[in-house]
């Protein structure tokens, strides 16, 4: 990540191929082997399958568990975790209290124009950021009751890698909401930093309920604008929760489908009661970045599972 390549003694290119990338590790003969994600891409998920070192662990980057028995603990924090989440996970689940994550606030460049994006002025845009992926057939009827509750309401999706996702997608939601499907966009894959331009013009942000953001719910949060979710049974649903709990804001959680929709289009029409909430969360969102709490609560960690590695604490500090 940014900053972190002058403070440490290697920074080191992972080759993207299986057997280079297990001879490169392993010649360090590491002590801990953590990965902050495993799934989200190949190489990474067959390398977890190798034992490259005595204690191998893996975190939220990718909010399920590995299911491979070479990883031996999965990393996750209390503001995310369902009662009885240890039954999810195949690792020895390690559940902290406090913040997830270091992370740095996005660059926001000036604003543009719907228009860039052929998206209608005088529109209230609800956002979903989400992968496609993640957009379950079974959520369907929230999209479909928002529209209907607001007439002048527009839906947008962003499509991904591979066009045919969208198309697949579009083609769905002509059979499953065929009274509002006008009025739902799928855009083309974006840059990066129209992507930030979108996120700044949508009303409301729409979080997937099954699988809730993770990055777009900090950059959502940096730009200012409240995200919409509905927490999952899993912690890979509940992401966007912890963020809101974290920052003291849970009653922008809904506990219920209907009360989803319904604060979606309050938001959506109601635009003092927009600001209002908008101004809460840009008064608190300050708490998400640049938070150093979890770099000290992963060396207590590293220190605990392993003793020898140096991590620059005593003897006698614990997990809290």
């Amino acid at each position: 990540g940014r900053g972190t390549t002058d403070k440490e003694d290697h920074a080191v290119l992972i080759p993207p191929v299986l057997k280079q990338a297990q001879e490169l590790i392993t010649a360090y003969e590491p002590d801990i082997l953590y990965y902050p994600d495993i799934g989200m891409e190949p190489v990474s998920y067959f390398l977890a399958f190798a034992r490259l070192a005595p204690v191998q662990c893996a975190c939220w980057g990718h909010p399920v568990t590995s299911g491979i028995p070479n990883i031996d603990y999965f990393l996750s924090w209390s503001i995310h975790e369902p009662a009885g989440s240890a039954s999810h996970y195949s690792e020895q689940l390690k559940v902290f209290d406090g913040f997830c994550t270091h992370y740095l606030p996005p660059i926001f460049g000036s604003g543009r124009d719907r228009g860039v994006f052929g998206l209608p002025q005088k529109t209230t845009l609800y956002l979903c950021p989400q992968s496609l992926f993640k957009i379950h057939p079974g959520d369907d009827h929230l999209w479909g009751d928002i529209l209907r509750q607001d007439p002048n309401g527009r839906i947008i999706f962003l499509g991904g890698q591979q066009a045919k996702w969208g198309n697949r997608l579009a083609a769905r939601f002509r059979r499953t909401l065929p009274d509002v499907v006008d009025r739902i966009d799928i855009l083309p894959r974006l840059s990066g930093t129209d992507f930030f331009h979108i996120l700044q013009l949508a009303d409301v942000i729409l979080d997937t309920p099954r699988w809730s953001g993770g990055r777009t719910s900090f950059e959502a949060a940096a730009a200012g604008k409240v995200v919409v979710t509905l927490p999952g049974e899993f912690m890979r649903g509940r992401f966007t929760m912890g963020l809101y709990r974290y920052m003291g804001l849970d009653d922008l959680v809904a506990n219920s489908p209907r009360a989803y929709v319904e604060l979606a289009v309050r938001l959506g029409t109601d635009g003092a009661e927009r600001a209002r909430q908008e101004a809460r969360l840009r008064e608190r969102s300050h708490h998400l970045f640049n938070n150093l709490e979890t770099i000290d609560t992963h060396q207590r960690f590293f220190k605990q599972v392993y003793p020898s590695v140096p991590c620059g604490l005593d003897e006698n500090s614990k997990i809290s």
